[in-house]
C-alpha cells in the first residue's frame, strides 16, 4: 500500500458526508487513512432531509403534522447520537473532529456547508443507485463536483 500525501500545508482539513449508510461507513474510514492523526481535521456533515413533513402536508387531508414533526425529532435524535459514536471513535484514534448537522435539502445544505468550510478534500461514499433512481434523484457526488472547488474522493 502506498500513502502519498499531496497537501503541503500544516493541517487538512477532510469534510466527510455522512448518512449513516454503509456507503457512509466507507468514506468514514477513508478519510481516516487519509488523515494524520494529531494534524488534521475530520469534520463530519450530516443532513436530514425532513422534507417529507411538507410533502405530506401538501397531500394528505387532516394530517397531523405532529407526527411527522415527534419522527423527525427522532431522526435528529438519532443522526447526533450517531456523530457522536463517529467523533468519539476519530478521538480515539488521535484526530481531530467537527460534527455539523443540518436540516433540509441535502445536496443544497451540504454545497452550503462544504463552500463554508474551505476544506481540502470531500470525501463521500458512492450510493447504489440504480438508473431510474439516479434520474429522478441525481448523485449527490455529481451534484458536488459541479457546485463546490474542493477535491471530492468518491468511495465505492
Amino acid at each position: 500500500v502506498i500513502s502519498v500525501h499531496i497537501f503541503t500545508h500544516s493541517t487538512m482539513k477532510i469534510v466527510v458526508c455522512v448518512d449513516f449508510s454503509e456507503y457512509s461507513d466507507r468514506a468514514v474510514e477513508m478519510a481516516i487513512k487519509i488523515a494524520q492523526p494529531g494534524r488534521d481535521v475530520i469534520s463530519l456533515v450530516h443532513i436530514a432531509n425532513l422534507a417529507i413533513k411538507d410533502a405530506l402536508t401538501n397531500l394528505m387531508v387532516g394530517f397531523d403534522p405532529n407526527l411527522i414533526d415527534s419522527t423527525n425529532q427522532e431522526k435528529v435524535n438519532d443522526a447526533i447520537a450517531g456523530l457522536r459514536r463517529i467523533e468519539t471513535n476519530l478521538k480515539d484514534k488521535g484526530i481531530s473532529s467537527e460534527c455539523t448537522a443540518l436540516v433540509g435539502d441535502p445536496k443544497d445544505l451540504l454545497v452550503e456547508e462544504i463552500k463554508r468550510q474551505h476544506p481540502d478534500i470531500v470525501v463521500v461514499g458512492q450510493r447504489g443507485l440504480g438508473k431510474v433512481e439516479k434520474f429522478f434523484l441525481g448523485s449527490v457526488s455529481e451534484h458536488l463536483s459541479k457546485h463546490i472547488h474542493a477535491s471530492i474522493l468518491i468511495v465505492k
